[in-house]
Order: structure tokens, then sequence, then C-alpha cells
């Protein structure tokens, strides 16, 4: 059957076959000839748009022929409103063309236009004036149409239905022309709703409908080919599609007759077809919960051949029980598939019974049916784990746990016979399927994906697993070790612990090392546990059987692909764009393989100026300034090169985060310059303001900080080193200051408070001291030295406190 093909604002009803889109029509693929052709996508109308939107016009491949592409757009109104309905074209006629390959021309439905009267069950709303007096409306006049514009009935289910498509040669010549009919679901449910306006004393009002439940699905299909060595000859072949069951609206026989009359079938029956109870089997409980859940896959496919004179007779079949799983990720409980069956005989079955559910509860199918797929486990996401097929053949997956996507793909094992670790800590791994580790510290020096881990000789990684065909498991890894020592591999089962050496070297570069080990006398699950010498870097741990493949993969957290590997260890890495598209890929050593490159077809895209930022509170001479380029400016536009001028007589300097120092206090003239190779340069200029770095001052405190006015307590005595320190005075001392250089003079003024907010000046000098009587009472007081020099710099020191306190509230 053909997608539609139009130009839509609302998405398609549920079983409907239309590919829509809420950004514009989009046709997945067109039939031509053997093959298919990709239609250009086009921008939609607005909908309620400030201002009347005109008709898209076409892509470049596409022509539009015969009579005008019909839609619905507004009349004449207000220039900042046009009609509240949605806006929508439709095309009668598309011409699509490929260079070498001649053109298809497709034809569609377009009935219920914004210039027909009436068209089947569709009539345009139409809108009425009246007021209490019925005196004249003025220019308000009964029309369709017009204001206040009520919408008319939705009509998209009979609109832009493909009824052929014909494909012409280089030379005009029909090859192959396709006509299809279509067939209601049933009446459409009709809605109705008013609409009205005050206007000085008037209404205006319309009452329209809105069609529901509605859609079409192909009836027919009539495929003509036409043989090019005799004008006149051609083949004929014609597909009806019924739709017979009661429980639902999908396809559930097609017949197709060929030209020699034989009549080849194929019958679908889905889950809405069985009646299931939640106390029936493995299958009839799978297919009750699907009910709850309204899930209506097809349950069992099988097709017939029924040749002129003879019996129509069973030659295929394919058959998909079901089960229920646990998804712990999401608390729920999913439908998933538990068998593939299926049959074939070229004979022909004449006795074939479908499938069915017993009393609700026990699902039976005919007994030619054998089992082709096995599906032994899922993981907690729902993902199957482990399937394996008539000829024993397994094939398997481990995910990333927060996703469906596999991090490795095996063959010849089940999921619970590999581990594997790619120490990705921003994905999270599966704990199920990769190593434990212990003392791992991640760290974004990796050999693939985004993370490794740093492993120290106290560390070790480790896990338990069931044990695959074969007499070996190989252990591979890649290592990037600090110095030269041994890995230790130990299997344990039971009472048997066997240890196996893995020798490494010193490398500065990501190494891979691989080491086999026999698995004999292990039991049916044992552990692995894996600790190195000296410390090492580790990445892309594996343990799998002998005869197993595993290709491993890792990911950004967008689930774009980062690498693959093979399981002889060669990678393949994946770079991408600020717009997620495919940019490079390489090869193990790096080395770029593949380019893509991206031209928009969007010729309104600028370069647009440039944005900065720096911390200005920090900023101040001698101190290294970090500057960033704002990355909301040129999001997605690649190949952009920045440039810096200082405005300080420094040389340029490139890069989008570089830091600066300015070596003395003033206003710069800063400028950053964007470039990009296609659309030129754009620059901006700013002020930035350099202080002046302040001194570095600290004070400390020695002899009596604290006292107890009720002379209970007594007194806290503080020493200072290189200060005076006893028990009849209070010091407060210069202990350093820094910022000037060698020689400065310095001008120190302490200053004292009682509340932190205004400040008394105190006394001179690099000390500052006070008598005190610890038999007598003192208030509280804070601090601070402010320091001035001959150097050009300022500074206030740390803030200390002198404490006069009360043991109890009267001294009592």
């Amino acid at each position: 059957m053909m997608p539609m093909h139009r130009l839509n604002t609302t998405a398609a009803a549920s079983g409907s076959k239309r590919s829509l889109s809420r950004t514009g029509w989009t046709h997945p693929k067109i039939w031509s000839g053997s093959s298919y052709i990709r239609f250009p996508v086009h921008q939609q109308a607005a909908e309620k748009p400030s201002t009347c939107p005109p008709l898209p016009s076409p892509g470049p491949t596409t022509e539009l022929r015969g009579r005008r592409p019909t839609g619905k757009m507004p009349r004449s109104a207000p220039k900042t409103t046009c009609r509240a309905e949605l806006t929508e074209v439709v095309y009668s006629y598309v011409t699509a063309r490929q260079t070498g390959h001649g053109k298809t021309v497709y034809e569609f439905t377009s009935p219920g236009t914004f210039w027909d009267q009436s068209s089947g069950d569709w009539s345009p709303s139409m809108q009425y004036a009246g007021s209490a007096n019925c005196a004249v409306a003025g220019s308000v006049v009964n029309a369709k149409n017009t204001y206040p514009y009520a919408p008319n009935p939705n009509y998209d289910f009979e609109r832009g239905l493909l009824t052929s498509a014909t494909v012409y040669d280089e030379n005009n010549n029909v090859i192959i022309k396709k006509e299809f009919a279509y067939q209601r679901t049933g009446p459409p449910q009709v809605i109705s709703g008013i609409k009205t306006e005050n206007l000085d004393g008037f209404t205006s009002y319309s009452k329209y409908q809105i069609y529901s439940s509605a859609d079409n699905v192909v009836a027919s299909e009539k495929k003509t080919t036409f043989d090019q060595n005799a004008p006149s000859g051609f083949s004929e072949t014609s597909t009806v599609y019924s739709y017979q069951s009661s429980t639902h609206k999908n396809v559930t026989k097609t017949s197709q007759t060929g030209s020699d009359g034989t009549i080849r079938s194929s019958y679908l029956k889905y889950r809405n077809d069985y009646q299931a109870s939640a106390n029936g089997d493995e299958t009839a409980k799978a297919l009750a919960g699907m009910s709850e859940k309204h899930m209506n896959p097809v349950v069992e496919s099988y097709q017939t051949v029924s040749r002129p004179g003879e019996t129509e007779k069973v030659i295929s079949g394919k058959l998909t029980k079901y089960q229920s799983v646990a998804n712990s990720y999401l608390n729920t409980t999913m439908y998933v598939p538990s068998e593939v069956l299926d049959f074939s005989n070229n004979a022909g079955v004449g006795n074939f019974s479908p499938s069915q559910v017993n009393s609700g509860t026990s699902f039976q199918y005919n007994s030619a049916y054998r089992p082709a797929l096995t599906f032994e486990s899922y993981n907690r996401n729902g993902s199957a784990s482990t399937v394996s097929d008539r000829s024993r053949s397994i094939r398997s997956w481990h995910f990333v746990n927060r996703s469906r996507m596999p991090v490795a793909v095996i063959s010849n094992a089940r999921q619970n016979e590999v581990v594997y670790s790619g120490f990705e800590s921003s994905l999270g791994e599966d704990e199920t399927t990769s190593f434990g580790c212990t003392g791992c510290n991640p760290v974004t020096d990796s050999r693939t994906g985004s993370s490794a881990v740093s492993l120290s000789p106290s560390g070790y990684i480790q896990k338990s697993l069931k044990k695959g065909n074969g007499k070996s498991y190989l252990f591979s890894c890649w290592l990037k070790p600090s110095a030269a020592g041994t890995l230790t591999l130990t299997l344990t089962s039971a009472s048997v612990t066997r240890t196996y050496p893995l020798v490494y070297s010193a490398s500065a570069e990501w190494a891979y090392y691989e080491l086999p080990v026999p698995v004999t006398e292990m039991a049916a699950e044992f552990s692995i546990k894996a600790q190195p010498g000296t410390t090492v870097l580790l990445d892309d741990a594996l343990f799998y059987p002998e005869n197993a493949e595993v290709m491993t993969y890792t990911y950004n957290l967008s689930d774009d692909k980062l690498s693959q590997t093979t399981t002889n260890g060669i990678a393949t890495y994946y770079e991408y764009d600020q717009a997620g598209r495919l940019r490079f890929v390489r090869d193990q050593d790096r080395n770029i393989v593949r380019k893509e490159s991206y031209t928009a077809y969007n010729t309104s895209i600028t370069l647009q100026t440039p944005l900065f930022s720096y911390p200005s509170v920090n900023a101040v001479d001698g101190v290294s300034i970090p500057f960033s380029v704002y990355t909301s400016v040129n999001p997605c536009l690649e190949g952009i090169t920045y440039t810096w001028n200082f405005g300080d007589g420094t040389a340029i300097v490139t890069g989008a985060n570089p830091s600066h120092t300015f070596v003395a206090a003033g206003t710069y003239n800063v400028t950053l310059t964007a470039t990009h190779p296609l659309y030129g340069s754009k620059s901006i200029s700013d002020s930035v303001n350099i202080k002046v770095k302040p001194l570095t001052v600290t004070i400390c405190g020695s002899g009596v900080i604290n006292v107890d006015n009720c002379h209970v307590e007594p007194p806290l005595i503080l020493t200072c080193p290189g200060f005076p320190s006893d028990n009849r005075h209070t010091y407060f001392n210069m202990s350093s200051v820094s910022g000037c250089p060698a020689g400065t003079t310095y001008t120190y003024q302490w200053e004292t408070s009682t509340d932190m907010l205004s400040w008394t000046a105190a006394g001179t000098g690099t000390t500052y001291s006070a008598s005190v009587n610890t038999a007598q009472s003192y208030p509280s007081y804070w601090i601070r030295c402010k320091v001035s020099s001959n150097c050009g710099r300022s500074g206030i020191s740390n803030i200390m406190q002198f404490v006069g306190w009360y043991s109890s509230p009267d001294c009592n």
C-alpha cells in the first residue's frame, strides 16, 4: 500500500497509513518502478498566522502539473489575523523526476476544498448574522468562509489519498502504473459546535461540524506492467485488502490475483482477534495483558495459494507466542515475544487450522509450526538479551542501563556468559552484565567513549557468570600502566581457585592485552577477578568464551555511537557536529576514513555577531582571566574560528576560551572576531575594566584574646610566632604583606569596630597592643588593618576579634 502525500498541520489518526508531520509534510519513500525515491520536504503554512501565508513552493525535483494545486487559503481579513482554522494544502498532481530514471506522476484526491460548494458528505460552514429586532445588518451578510470564520468540517481523511502512481522512462513511455481504491472504516461521528461574535447589537454566528472516528483504508490495488518490446502487451496484478474483524480496523486479508488467475492470499490475526484470560497459559496471560494496555500486534500470519481449478492451500505461516516480563526500570509489566514459529510447504496444506485460545485459557496452534526463534531472556528494560534459533545459533546483547542501546552484541554466547565493562560512568552500565569495580576512580583519559578507570594495586574488578560453551575463555582489556607489572586473573568455583598472570609494560599510550584461560575445572557458575600489580588506567575489559564473537560500542548522552570495537580489538570511532550529525569516521589509529560535509539550503543563514564573557569581579592586573565565547550564538555553524585582540599590545590569540593576563590595571578595548569560511567575519568590541590587584594582608593575635567579665573562667591567651604574648596585654600583629616588590614602604592603619559596620582609627605601626587587667570587664570589638604602599597598591587584612563575655547573665 502507498502512503499518502500531503501538507498537513495535524498528525494522522490512529491506524492511518499516512505519513504526516507537524513541521511539514513528509513522504518517507515513494515507489518508482522497482525502487523508491524521496520527495523534498516542504514547509507548512503557519497555524493562526499574523499574515496570510502564500502557497509553498515545490522543491527542485518536484513539478506541479494538471490543474492548480488545491488548498484551503483564507479570504481577505484584517492584516493581523487570518482564519483560526488550520491551513492545509493538498496537491492533486505531483511529478517527481530523477536524472536518468525518467519520472513518476502521482495523483491524489482533493475533495472539500475552499472553492467547493459541497463534496460528498462535506459542505462548508455558513456564517449568519441576526439581531433581536431583525434590523438590517449593514455589510454583514450570510455567507460561507467569512467572519467570524468558523472552521469548515474537517475532511482530511478524504484528502491526499494516492489514487495512482505512473512510472515513465526517459522517452515518456509508461513502464508501470499502480492504481488504488479506498474504503472507509465506518461512518464518521459528527460533533456539532457553534461560534459567535457580537457586533454592535448584531450577532454573527455559525454552526459547524467536526468529523470524528473516520478514516480511509486501501480496498484494492492494481499494478499494470507494460511490455516495452510490445506496445500493446502488459501484465496485470490485482490486490484486494479485506478488513473483516469486528474488534479492530487493521487489514486481515490481502489477496493478489495474477494474470494467470492464480490467487495468492495472506491472512493476519491480531491480539484483538483472541478471547484470552489472565488465568490461562503463558501466551493466554500475555494476550490478556496486552488487551489491558491496548496493544494489538500481529500474532499469526499465513499465506495461501489458489490456482485455477484447485482448492486454496496454506503454503507458509508465521506465529509469535508472547510472554510477560517485568521492566524494573519503569516499574511496569511488558508483553514481549517468547517464541517465533514458522513453517513452509510448497505443496500446500489443505487442513490448516489457525491459532486460537480454547476456553480463553489454552493457546493452541497448528502442528505444522516449528520453532524458528526462542527469546531466552530479557533485561530489566524489557529488551531481548538472548535469542536462539532452530540451528542453535545464539545471539545476545548487553545494554546501556538507561536506554535500549547495546554496548555489546554477542554471537555464540548468552548474555550471562559474557562480562563487559566500558567504564562509561555517565551512561550507567548494567551491573548484571558488567564488572564490579573496587577501588576504581573514573578518569576522562579513555581509549573509547568518554571515560575509563584508574586502578591501583589494592583495587580490582570482579564478576560472577555462567559458564558458556568451550574449554577456554578469553580475557581482554586495554591498559595504560604507569609502571610495568602483572595483572593477576583469578577464577573461582566452589573449592577450585586458579590464578593466571598477564604481564604488561609501562606505556604512555593505550595497549591491548589478551589472556586465554581454561575453564574446564570451573562449575556451571564461577567468578573472575582481575587485579593489577601497579597503578594502571583500564578500559574495555571483556571476558567471553573462546568460540564467541563480541562487538562492543560506546555512546554519548544523545545515544550517538562514539565507537565500535571488534572481538580482536579493532576500533572505529565516530565524531559529530554541534547539530548531532556525523562529521568524521576514524580508524583504530584515529586516521580519518570518512568525512561528511553539510551545506545549508536555507540561504538566510548568516554568521551572527559573537558575544563573550569574563569574570568582571575578579578582573585584576597580574592574574590570568578566563574569557569565553557564548555557545548560544551560532550554535549550529561548524568551522568557526575565533581570534582575540586584548587591546594591550600583546599578540592576537586564537581559540574559543582563552585566558589572558593584563600586566597593568586600566580599561582595555577587547575585540573578538568570529570567522567562517562561507559566511565571512563578524566582530564585537567591549571595554574591559582591569582593577588594581589589592595587597594580601594577614594579621594574627597574641596575648589575652578572650576575657570572662564575671572572672570565673580563665582568660584565653594565644601566641603568634615571632610576636610577644603575655597575660597582661592584647596584641594584634602584622603577620605578612605581599603584592609589591622588595624594598616597598608600607603604611599601616589599625581600625576597630563594635558592629563591623563603622570603623574607628585605633593606631599605626605593625602591631596594635592594649593593656588588659583580667580583674576588670572589657567590651568585645573587631579589629583590622588597612595597608597602603608606595608601589600603588593597598589592601585590608583579615578581621579578628577580642571577646569580652559573661559566663552567667548576672555574674552570680
